[in-house]
């Protein structure tokens, strides 16, 4: 039996081009499944498996150019809300109180962008939540592990910049079964 020799390998077929002759790899035997049997078919291989690589590479661009736009957007607004929460709006505009996440349906708080990377605790009735992540506009999410009854008071302890002072922020939630969406102003109380 000759030796093939084999210089590429695409779409899972072997391609023989100028290696060895198509005649010498019929005579192998392995002709058939997966085998380019044809320099037409051989064509037609390379052809399906540049526009498969150019729709891959398309993709990767189109979702570089995504992050890009999504990392300039958080730059801007972490340079935005650098010097923290500092009165009772920067409390009110962008707080949510979210009965059901979409990550695991238990519910979420999720601060004002102001808060970012500035709070120190926060809490439900007394109870410390977990910060999950950063997302939806330069936002924390702080997760709970159970649903709550009747008002609820979220309370979070953050600062007003770096070396700044430390205010806590209450929020009473009357409804913890219905979104609550920036419509609570918070009591403001320096630490």
């Amino acid at each position: 039996m000759k030796r093939v020799g084999v210089c590429a390998l695409v779409c899972g077929c072997v391609v023989a081009a100028g290696c060895v002759s198509w005649q010498d790899i019929a005579d192998t035997g392995l002709m058939g499944a997966g085998w380019v049997s044809s320099r037409g078919e051989q064509q037609l291989a390379l052809e399906q498996e540049q526009e498969r690589l150019a729709a891959q590479q398309a993709e990767s661009d189109r979702l570089a150019a995504e992050q890009a736009a999504a990392d300039a957007e958080e730059s801007k607004l972490r340079e935005q809300y650098a010097d923290g929460p500092s009165t009772p709006e920067h409390g009110r505009r962008g707080f949510l109180w979210k009965p059901k996440s979409d990550n695991d349906g238990l519910p979420v708080v999720i601060l004002p962008p102001r808060f970012t990377n500035k709070t120190r605790l926060v809490t439900v009735n007394g109870v410390a939540l977990r910060r999950s992540s950063v997302a939806n506009g330069y936002r924390e999410h702080f997760r709970m592990k159970r649903h709550y009854a009747g008002p609820v008071t979220v309370q979070a302890e953050a600062s007003d910049g770096p070396g700044g002072k430390v205010y806590r922020w209450t929020w009473i939630v009357q409804d913890p079964a219905s979104r609550n969406d920036s419509n609570i102003t918070p009591r403001m109380d320096a630490l």
